[in-house]
């Protein structure tokens, strides 16, 4: 006689032993959602000083993203590094870069801070340009010729000088307003 498995049952003596690890997975994941959400970018407005500081660290992200990506390329480039490993690098890059995207434009610092205002601008577009160059080295990659990387290398070259640019001013702006 061919009988289907029966579902397990649980017993009445049995059910704090089945509800116990669950309520703590249970509680750990919301635990955990709950820290992890205070992660997340801040959203929001900040007074002159703070924009100035956060522009500047967002910034830093995106330069070290795109930094990160052109030594890569450049690695696979010169044979130094298995594509398959720039690749995961520059995966990386891409999310650090667009992250720092993300968080910039969340970014609201206030009319009467001009420089925060100016520099946020300035940033945003050298950010942008920091994504578009991370994202297009990607694509070298899967393109797996010399020509692709070389292209991609320049754009991320271009990338990066924009960001060093960007911070520059955005550093003697900050400069300026404190010798006022």
């Amino acid at each position: 006689m061919n009988r289907a498995a029966a579902p397990p049952t649980v017993s009445r003596r049995n059910a704090s032993r089945v509800a116990a690890p669950t309520c703590a997975v249970l509680a750990g994941m919301i635990c955990a959602c709950a820290v992890l959400g205070g992660c997340g970018a801040q959203a929001g407005r900040a007074d002159g000083e703070r924009a100035v500081i956060a522009v500047g660290d967002h910034l830093d992200e995106a330069s070290s993203a795109v930094a990160t990506a052109q030594l890569a390329l450049e690695s696979v480039r010169d044979g130094l590094l298995p594509a398959v490993t720039a690749d995961a690098t520059v995966g990386r890059a891409v999310e650090s870069v667009t992250a720092a995207a993300h968080d910039l434009a969340a970014l609201v610092p206030p009319a009467a801070a001009r420089d925060a205002v100016q520099g946020r601008l300035t940033a945003w577009d050298a950010v942008a340009d920091g994504v578009a160059a991370v994202a297009q080295a990607r694509v070298a990659l899967g393109a797996d010729d010399d020509a692709s990387l070389s292209d991609a290398i320049a754009e991320l070259d271009d990338a990066g000088a924009a960001l060093d640019d960007a911070a520059s001013r955005l550093d003697a702006a900050s400069r300026l307003r404190e010798t006022r």
